[in-house]
């Protein structure tokens, strides 16, 4: 096809002038165009290793895309933002990069840090659990670590025991009841104090609360009681000045009262 061009003068009707071209066009100085293009291929800003700034405008002020050649960046500038509608991939297979999701406090920022395969929460960021935290699958768990205030203080999922463990001077405190196993199937259960060996031992397979190594039981309070049966019916029950009690037997519906005395 041959390259038919037509250019009005200055004096002329604008509507006269149209560039046709069937090669490459070449324009060395500014181009101001204030009407629509289309563009049918591929539209190349420079060329590798010298390319230029593009910037793409909103209708709010300042608002735009622009790709900065000279940092060799795509940015989102005066409140120009983006949204997603598909998949968003960083990197590809074993090749990644680090992605960081700011805040609105200074510093705080989500970090995917991908010489370390680790998302991190830093500066003060946190996260809100509305839904399920599930880690490994059955089978296949993972260690799970909850940091305190305190040095070496964390509450670990030791997956290798499947074991909950307080660990570094990290406790718990119970707010309501404790339930260990169900009616018929019971567990163990073991509270250690601050002497060797010495525990308060419930024994599931035998029904029983043993004190073991010299644990011992304390009842020189007032009004200090142990129940022995459903309803209160039999205890140990000392008096006020703790020399003296009595224990208190439901034998068969009957109370049978024996006293017991300090020994010096």
């Amino acid at each position: 096809m041959a390259q038919v061009t037509y250019i009005a003068r200055k004096d002329e009707d604008a509507d006269f002038a149209n560039l046709t071209a069937s090669g490459t066009l070449a324009v060395t100085g500014a181009i101001t165009q204030t009407g629509a293009s289309q563009f049918n291929s591929t539209v190349t800003v420079g060329v590798d290793d010298t390319g230029h700034d593009v910037q793409l405008f909103g209708a709010t002020a300042g608002a735009h895309l622009l790709w900065d050649e000279s940092a060799d960046t795509l940015r989102l500038v005066g409140g120009a933002s983006t949204v997603m509608l598909g998949t968003l991939i960083v990197g590809v297979d074993d090749v990644g990069h680090d992605v960081q999701l700011f805040g609105a406090t200074a510093g705080a920022h989500l970090l995917w840090d991908e010489s370390a395969d680790t998302l991190r929460l830093v500066g003060g960021a946190a996260t809100v659990m509305l839904g399920t935290l599930t880690v490994g699958v059955d089978d296949a768990g993972h260690d799970v670590q909850l940091f305190g205030a305190t040095a070496g203080a964390h509450l670990l999922w030791d997956e290798s025991a499947d074991t909950l463990r307080l660990v570094g001077g990290a406790s718990t405190v119970m707010l309501g009841p404790l339930t260990v196993g169900v009616d018929d199937a019971g567990h163990d259960v073991q509270f250690f104090g601050a002497t060797a060996n010495a525990n308060m031992l419930w024994d599931e397979s035998a029904d029983e609360l043993i004190f073991a190594t010299g644990a011992s039981i304390d009842l020189t309070a007032d009004a200090a009681m142990i129940d022995f049966q459903d309803g209160g019916a039999s205890s140990i029950d000392p008096s006020a000045t703790a020399e003296t009690g009595w224990i208190n037997v439901n034998i068969a519906g009957t109370i049978r009262y024996i006293p017991y005395y300090a020994v010096s």
